[in-house]
């Protein structure tokens, strides 16, 4: 499995926790975390602690996400970013769009 979600005991935060690849593979899981049963939902983490490759389609994928859901999300957070994650996000300017929180090292 590519990819587990979670919500906060509240139920606003959407949590979803990435595996090592975040690629075009992950389509409709992806999507699927984020639309479904979540209309109470107001912020959206996405959690890499474990991802260490992503690719272009990743980033489509995470556009496609925020777009969707920006009416009803006020926070967008990318967690536990690697290095190598992060310089791809720092290149494509996702801090404009994301909180972008790095891994500790």
């Amino acid at each position: 499995m590519g990819l587990s979600r979670y919500f906060s005991e509240d139920g606003v935060q959407l949590i979803i926790a990435l595996d090592k690849t975040f690629n075009f593979n992950m389509v409709n899981e992806f999507r699927d975390a984020y639309s479904e049963g979540t209309s109470e939902i107001k912020k959206i983490t996405i959690d890499m602690e474990k991802t260490q490759y992503i690719d272009s389609s990743a980033l489509g994928l995470l556009l496609n996400m925020h777009k969707s859901m920006e009416g009803q999300v006020s926070s967008f957070t990318i967690c536990n970013v690697g290095s190598k994650v992060a310089k791809i996000f720092e290149i494509s300017r996702f801090d404009k769009k994301f909180e972008i929180i790095e891994a500790e090292s």
